[in-house]
């Protein structure tokens, strides 16, 4: 939640959010990781995005709700955190590659 935060107050600096920060199938308590893309806005005297504020506020209604259950990465294993990481990458690529962030599939 503190990433949520974190992103929450750029949000409210002008930053916009690119991926939404409950993507894929998974609810918050079922992955301990949960990556989310946001912008710099090239011009900071703009209003604040309020699609990019309401994506915030919205998944952080939802993980306080689901905060007691949420999964802790310090209490697994490294096997098992490498797989969430990994699940965590592949449900951002579509968005990196969107962005150029990352490189694109080979033909």
């Amino acid at each position: 939640m503190d990433v949520l935060r974190a992103a929450r107050d750029r949000v409210h600096g002008g930053w916009v959010v690119l991926s939404s920060p409950l993507y894929g199938n998974l609810r918050p308590h079922q992955h301990p990781y949960r990556s989310i893309l946001i912008e710099e806005s090239e011009n900071q005297s703009e209003a604040v995005d309020l699609l990019s504020l309401e994506l915030i506020e919205n998944a952080l209604l939802i993980y306080t709700s689901q905060e007691f259950c949420i999964l802790s990465p310090e209490n697994m294993a490294e096997e098992i955190r490498e797989d969430f990481a990994c699940i965590d990458m592949e449900l951002m690529k579509e968005t990196l590659e969107r962005y150029r962030l990352f490189p694109q599939k080979l033909m």
